[in-house]
């Protein structure tokens, strides 16, 4: 009987420290978990602030073609404008509109 005891307080034992060393690795893991997490959660910071900063560029260059496409709208117009002016007056004068 003493034999079987002995048995069942070294499994008890065996057991005990099993599940320390699980609840151990299991901290361990969490803890380096974390710590990745907080340097993924950095490199995600970083990550957002580049692209904030690669996303204003671009909304600068879009603002500057779009104006850049007025100022031509713009001129094409403007120059359009003046042709057809002309060719009405050329017209005109050589019909005797005026």
């Amino acid at each position: 009987m003493s034999g079987h005891f002995f048995a069942f307080k070294n499994r008890e034992k065996i057991s005990k420290s099993k599940k320390i060393a699980l609840r151990e690795s299991i901290s361990n893991k969490k803890s380096s978990l974390i710590g990745d997490n907080s340097t993924q959660n950095d490199k995600n910071l970083k990550h957002s602030q580049i692209f904030k900063t690669e996303l204003k560029k671009i909304k600068q260059h879009i603002r500057q073609t779009i104006k850049n496409r007025k100022r031509k709208q713009d001129l094409l117009f403007g120059i359009s404008f003046l042709l057809l002016t002309i060719l009405l007056l050329f017209l005109s004068k050589k019909y005797n509109v005026f």
